[in-house]
């Protein structure tokens, strides 16, 4: 379900730059160094190729981390234990943290959001878990348990199936696999606040239909690296393909969608959709990651994607497990990339105050964002007051990215989809 809660035009420009590429997915070599800006080149042009780039690592890194994960999930199968399944777990935490990183990338109908980008196949949410996999009261529920219905579990089926007759018919997806690791977040079929959800191994050793829901999420775990491949390829340089039709756009159209992308998610998408919602219908099936109790991952994900674009940077989680239930001793930071210059480098050649504002305000929204409650689910519940500071702080990061724009010519509107 989708909620309007702010509209608002904003007049916007900018983003940011990225050097060396991840070496792996047929990364091409100019996007495996560091480049600085030739004299021939205006700052735009600049700022414009370098955002390719910084697209570009994303996309290889969450390809990276979800093929990691695809590796998990066989050798899980293949030996199904305790250790095996936290382990697995471990992989989509990383692999999901990773990804939200890429969100900046959205919301200006891209590779990742037109008519026939993945999004809804990758991050559609919140989800009936039902049209999925038994749920508390109902054993035989989800396409998992209707051999009938579906007698095969393929990719075509699933994709066919995501999303159809309502957007909470979810069939795909990370959050499709949260939910076949974690199950429901609840405790004696009521919502927790406390825990996450407390699947077990078992489902996949000798519950019914086990050797169903093994192959559904072996199935999910490949469409997720398939969709990303499609993605990497897209912003492949050297390549016709959206990349080249990006860099070779008007700068002004260029710099709209990169302002748009940042503009969108801060304003309306986490600020709204992501936080304020949750809190406003008290629902924690409104949670970005319900089922693993890891929102607060995911939040902190968003915005640094933000953050990266108008610093020119590559900022990663800081991971925090709530309980301390989930081992991500592994995950270490991604490689750091160099020579970088972003959004803040365009705005501080206009009006380096309000730069260093935009710059301010962002610090801000990272200390709200990492103020709210672990698991998320006690901010819906008793503790909403600092969740909505972080949905304030980034709403008015908004309105701070707005008077950027209009210092750089550009008009964008935000807020206004359905």
């Amino acid at each position: 379900m989708k909620h309007l809660f702010f509209t608002s035009v904003l007049a916007a420009s900018g983003v940011a730059m990225t050097a060396s590429a991840h070496p792996g997915h047929g990364s091409h070599p100019a996007d495996r160094v560091s480049v600085q800006p030739m004299a021939s080149q205006t700052l735009e042009n600049t700022v414009i190729n370098s955002y390719s780039r910084l697209v570009k690592k994303s996309y290889d890194d969450a390809l990276t981390t979800a093929e990691a994960m695809n590796a998990r999930v066989d050798a899980f199968l293949a030996a199904p234990s305790q250790i095996s399944f936290d382990a697995l777990k471990a992989s989509w935490v990383k692999a999901r943290m990773v990804y939200g990183l890429t969100e900046a990338w959205r919301f200006y109908s891209g590779p990742i959001d037109n008519d026939e980008g993945p999004e809804g196949q990758l991050n559609a949410w919140p989800m009936d878990e039902v049209y999925m996999d038994y749920v508390d009261g109902m054993p035989n529920a989800g396409i998992i348990n209707r051999p009938d219905l579906y007698p095969e579990i393929t990719a075509k089926l699933l994709t066919s199936l995501n999303e159809l007759g309502g957007e909470k018919n979810i069939a795909t997806g990370y959050h499709g696999i949260e939910f076949l690791l974690w199950g429901q977040d609840t405790v004696k079929g009521l919502p927790s606040k406390k825990s996450s959800g407390q699947r077990s191994f078992t489902d996949y050793v000798d519950a019914k239909n086990a050797d169903r829901r093994g192959e559904y999420l072996k199935v999910l775990s490949q469409l997720i690296v398939s969709d990303l491949k499609g993605l990497v390829l897209a912003w492949e340089p050297a390549h016709e393909n959206y990349r080249a039709k990006f860099e070779n756009m008007e700068s002004a159209e260029a710099l709209t969608n990169m302002i748009t992308g940042i503009a969108e998610l801060s304003f309306a998408e986490l600020a709204g959709e992501r936080l304020f919602v949750a809190i406003d219908e008290g629902d924690q099936e409104h949670e970005q990651s319900c089922f693993s109790d890891m929102t607060h991952l995911d939040t902190e994900a968003n915005f640094l994607g933000i953050y990266n674009a108008w610093h020119g940077s590559y900022r990663q989680v800081d991971y925090r497990s709530p309980h301390g239930k989930i081992n991500l001793s592994m995950a270490k930071p991604l490689p750091a990339v160099t020579g970088l210059t972003g959004i803040k480098a365009l705005v501080a050649k206009k009006d380096p105050a309000l730069a260093e504002k935009v710059s301010l305000q962002m610090d801000k929204v990272y200390n709200d964002i990492r103020m709210i409650p672990v698991p998320f689910d006690n901010s819906i519940v008793e503790k909403p007051a600092l969740t909505l500071n972080a949905v304030q702080s980034l709403r008015t990061l908004g309105e701070l990215l707005q008077k950027s724009g209009e210092a750089l010519g550009l008009t964008i509107v935000i807020g206004a989809g359905d």
